[in-house]
């Protein structure tokens, strides 16, 4: 019998961007389509939730054949909980953890971790703990009606 089984090894660096204040907004128009925020906070939950399995327990296509094998994972979490983007750096500089580190502050919170487990933690606490926030239009939409 002939197999051809592809193998790969070395490090690899990924960068997810993830803006929550998208989750049941049109973000053509900025207008919030789903009010309802125990519906936008099941599904903020069910993003985290997808990407820390797509790390920790990868499925799909191939997967019983080419399983990876997770032997570390390093980096940080980044959180913006105000208006902005919160920086990113690239992981494939030795640096980056102290970089984004030193970007903390008030409004962007840096969650570094340097295990598997250290990161199943990390997402776990988000999952539990953090909710999706409105556009700034949606509040402005807010004051506005309330001053009528």
């Amino acid at each position: 019998m002939l197999m051809k089984m592809p193998t790969r090894s070395g490090d690899y660096a990924i960068i997810v961007r993830y803006a929550s204040v998208g989750i049941g907004v049109d973000t053509d128009k900025w207008r919030v389509a789903i009010v309802d925020e125990q519906q936008r906070l099941n599904r903020h939950r069910a993003i985290l939730s997808t990407l820390h399995d797509t790390l920790l327990s990868p499925n799909g296509a191939m997967t019983a054949a080419m399983l990876p094998h997770l032997t570390g994972l390093l980096g940080a979490i980044v959180v913006r909980n105000a208006v902005g983007r919160a920086p990113m750096y690239s992981a494939l500089m030795e640096d980056f953890i102290a970089r984004l580190s030193a970007m903390r502050s008030d409004a962007c919170l840096v969650y570094p971790f340097e295990t598997v487990d250290a990161f199943h933690t990390v997402m776990e606490n988000l999952v539990a703990t953090s909710a999706p926030c409105l556009p700034a239009s949606y509040h402005l939409q807010q004051q506005q009606e309330e001053k009528k």
